[in-house]
């Protein structure tokens, strides 16, 4: 007999599968500390697909926080709720609510701020 309803149900055959937000690393150059902040997060966890709009929401009645444009305004989520400006529609400009009014880009802090290596002290 096994030890828990977990070994039991690997010694039938059944594996766990992997999280879709849990991607494994591509074999490339190391990434520097200061590059992390660089990852954008792009899966939308309502429709469960990689979108390039994916922004995360704090609805009080809402369960999913990464959520795309489409999804957002089909489950008519105010733009008020949104807390990332990280996406890649909204680098490029791009990033437009269909149900209710977008919030502009002033309204969040710089999330990928790109450095001016001109203001750094040189030796």
């Amino acid at each position: 007999m096994a030890k828990s309803l977990k070994d039991a149900l690997l010694n039938a055959g059944l594996h766990a599968t992997k999280n879709a937000n849990e991607r494994q690393h591509i074999k490339g150059r190391p990434v520097k500390k200061s590059e992390v902040h660089q990852h954008a997060r792009t899966f939308c966890e309502v429709c469960e697909r990689d979108l390039p709009d994916v922004e995360r929401y704090q609805h009080p009645s809402f369960d999913k926080d990464w959520i795309c444009i489409a999804c957002a305004d089909r489950n008519m989520i105010d733009d008020k709720f949104r807390r990332t400006h990280q996406s890649e529609m909204t680098d490029k400009g791009m990033f437009k609510r269909f149900y209710g009014a977008t919030r502009p880009a002033s309204d969040f802090k710089p999330a990928r701020a790109q450095d001016d290596k001109s203001k750094q002290n040189r030796r």
